[in-house]
């Protein structure tokens, strides 16, 4: 079951963090033990507060060049790679030994921004090959791909052979922000062993604008806290996929909605957290509706039952 699908709800509203949900896992993590510490203490704040899902929203993983037109892509095309793995771990060694140069005395232990690895990839003819993996952190480092691909690489590229998938790639206006933002332009590629076999058009685009403001304190001033069991310190947040109708109206709950108990992913719909949140969001009257590949987009509200938030707005 895929639990982190859904879009949020209402763009930049302050009731669904799509970040305060668990991140999507790039090709390499390459973080120091001070960026680890940070993005914890981040983190946490975000769980405990409810913010707006613009911090870190639009950063994509990659571009897809097409002749002259360049998409971006926010999902990982490695994933299929039978060295996936080890991948991982040469990308993060080669930045390692990047930083060491840089800075042999403090390289272990200096502030630098969150990295984020940025792949590029170019379609020639049918072929799409990786011509380049970046890591972005204070600097941008070039990863040598002949070493990661044993010789392989041939002229400055990779034959992606590996992509036997269905990949969507965007440009556009970003229309509803996240981890990985809706573009009001999705092309979708069918590879076979690295060979486009199918692609096609996406237009994106909001049927539908809610008039209605689901905001903190709607939210959290709706709770029945004296029905819940004690929270304590529990880290206690429901994510739920909300499937609207073409006029905004709620249809049904989505099947993947869920609560997470510190690290325990909870489904089970009786669960009175998960069963309050979905109470809370039946009492939306009206939804944005917005039109992704020619369908209906599921969307997410995220709600954290937290004693501050408890405390401020309990009756």
């Amino acid at each position: 079951m895929h639990f982190a699908g859904f879009a949020p709800a209402f763009t930049l509203s302050l009731c669904d963090s799509e970040y305060a949900r668990k991140q999507p896992v790039p090709i390499a993590s390459v973080v120091s033990v001070h960026i680890k510490k940070k993005m914890k203490r981040l983190l946490i704040l975000l769980f405990i507060t409810v913010l707006t899902e613009s911090l870190f929203a639009t950063f994509p993983f990659g571009r897809v060049i097409i002749k002259n037109d360049t998409l971006f892509a926010y999902n990982d095309l490695f994933k299929k790679l039978e060295k996936h793995d080890s991948l991982n771990f040469y990308i993060e060694k080669q930045i390692l030994e990047f930083r060491q140069k840089d800075n042999p005395e403090g390289y272990l232990t200096e502030e630098v921004e969150e990295s984020i690895p940025f792949s590029t990839w170019k379609i020639e003819g049918k072929k799409i090959y990786l011509t380049n993996i970046s890591q972005y952190s204070n600097k941008s480092y070039d990863i040598d791909l002949k070493k990661l691909f044993n010789g392989k690489e041939l002229q400055g590229k990779v034959f992606a052979d590996w992509l036997t998938d269905s990949i969507i790639i965007s440009k556009g206006k970003i229309i509803v922000e996240g981890w990985s933002p809706v573009r009001n332009f999705e092309k979708e590629l069918i590879l076979k062993n690295g060979i486009v076999i199918k692609q096609k058009n996406y237009k994106n685009y909001f049927l539908r604008k809610s008039n209605f403001e689901v905001n903190e304190k709607f939210i959290y001033k709706n709770i029945h806290w004296e029905s819940l069991p004690d929270i304590g310190n529990k880290f206690i947040q429901a994510s739920i996929g909300i499937n609207p109708n073409r006029n905004g109206e709620l249809n049904k709950i989505d099947e993947g909605s869920f609560v997470m108990i510190d690290s325990q992913i909870i489904t089970d719909k009786e669960n009175p957290f998960l069963k309050e949140a979905i109470r809370i969001a039946e009492l939306v009257p009206e939804w944005n509706v917005i039109i992704r590949r020619d369908k209906i987009l599921t969307l997410s509200m995220t709600i954290n039952f937290h004693k501050q938030m408890k405390q401020k707005y309990a009756r």
